[in-house]
């Protein structure tokens, strides 16, 4: 049986339709619905370029990344020794470099203008952006891993003899709580990477306080690393009166080596 054709108009699609309600619409009503789509945009944009695009690209070069030890992992403790446990946190190459230096080491940095003069046991070092006062430097320390106070590597300058002063700690796990205050110089120097130029590091020596102030970092490979060298580039020459703090980097690695070199304030 023949039906007639009933024609049905073709509704529009949603862009057309868009389009003809941002034509006929006033500007309050643009204002109100045009808004909140703009800053759901726009917050879609800062969460995946500033936290998601982050966190993935951390995961990613993860693998660049030799920790240390987990202390969470009772597993790996469980299988490693503890004098493998200990040379992990031990800077191997301070100790090799201990062995072939000397005191009258003939560098172009070590010290001379006060090598007669009788060394106390300890020193004090203050950075306050780190919230650190008063921690314990051992002189002339020959302990490698340490834990109980920072070191000064022996042959370099004490502070005010004008030459660089090597001062070395422990990064390890940035995330924990820094407990020097308690005797625990494990993790004192996790956040050294967070010092810039021109913060203020004080040292206190001998009944005198010296004031330091950033000059320059530099990442290097273990294999680099001289403690009784010139920490300026040969370019720039030497600077009187200097101290490098010194730690390994990333923080809970041991991949490569942070130093942090402050030049005396007058």
């Amino acid at each position: 049986m023949f039906k007639p054709y009933r024609y049905e108009k073709k509704k529009p699609s949603y862009i057309k339709r868009l389009y003809e309600f941002l034509l006929k619409s006033d500007r309050k009503t643009l204002v109100k619905v045009v808004s909140p789509v703009a800053l759901f945009i726009v917050g879609f944009c800062v969460l995946c370029f500033k936290v998601i695009s982050p966190i993935v690209l951390s995961y990613a070069n993860s693998n660049n990344r030799d920790p240390v030890i987990n202390p969470f992992n009772s597993a790996i403790i469980s299988t490693t020794s503890k004098e493998e446990l200990k040379d992990d946190f031990t800077f191997s190459e301070l100790n090799d470099l201990a062995k072939k230096h000397s005191e009258t080491a003939n560098t172009d940095y070590t010290s001379d203008s006060k090598s007669n003069t009788p060394k106390p046991e300890n020193f004090y070092i203050s950075i306050p952006k780190l919230e650190i006062y008063d921690a314990i430097v051992n002189v002339d320390s020959d302990n490698m891993d340490p834990k109980k106070a920072l070191g000064h590597f022996k042959g370099s300058c004490l502070p005010g003899e004008g030459c660089n002063s090597f001062i070395y700690g422990h990064s390890t796990f940035g995330y924990l709580k820094n407990k020097y205050k308690e005797g625990d110089y494990s993790g004192v120097f996790s956040h050294l990477d967070e010092l810039q130029f021109g913060d203020e590091f004080t040292v206190r020596y001998m009944g005198t306080t010296y004031r330091y102030i950033v000059d320059f970092t530099r990442v290097q490979d273990p294999k680099e690393v001289d403690p009784l060298g010139n920490p300026y580039p040969r370019s720039i020459g030497k600077h009187e009166s200097t101290v490098e703090l010194f730690t390994c980097t990333p923080s809970g690695t041991t991949k490569y080596r942070l130093s942090v070199v402050g030049k005396l304030i007058r």
